[in-house]
């Protein structure tokens, strides 16, 4: 059976969050990507912008686990996939990314959801800096049209 290599930067970071959803998943282990940048459309989506890096943790996953991700990041009405070649510590391999099709704009997401990704990155082992940039810009440029989960709506949330 061939590994599917997934890279999370989102909600899916967060190893536990991950379980959940995906529990044959194994992290491989974390990469940057470069010439991308972390930004919030209500959700976490990453955008080329040459000159920054964006954090993911790269997991190997199964059929069935890449089935259970393409239902949680609405494939492919939400987000699309991408296929990027990268450096691994086994070498170059080719992972699966989710971007966001092009129909939302920036805007803050939930804070029970940043604060998953928040756990990603101390699982991971990331600087929380990139996330709090990213946060920031996304704040600064909301004009209304991100998206709007009801997953992770606050104020329908205990």
């Amino acid at each position: 059976m061939k590994t599917i290599y997934y890279g999370a930067y989102g909600a899916n970071l967060n190893q536990e969050q991950m379980r959940i959803r995906c529990p044959e998943a194994r992290p491989v282990g974390p990469i940057y990507l470069v010439d991308r940048m972390l930004v919030f459309k209500g959700v976490a989506d990453i955008i080329t912008d040459p000159g920054n890096t964006t954090p993911v943790g790269v997991y190997a996953i199964t059929k069935a686990c890449e089935r259970a991700l393409d239902r949680y990041e609405s494939y492919p009405c939400l987000y699309l996939k991408e296929y990027l070649d990268v450096q691994l510590d086994r070498g170059p391999t080719r992972i699966m990314i989710y971007v966001m099709s092009d129909n939302y704009d920036f805007g803050k997401p939930a804070d029970k959801y940043f604060e998953i990704i928040q756990q990603g990155y101390d699982d991971w082992e990331f600087d929380h800096t990139i996330l709090c940039t990213a946060l920031k810009h996304s704040i600064k440029n909301d004009h209304g049209g991100s998206y709007k989960s009801q997953r992770w709506d606050d104020k329908t949330s205990a």
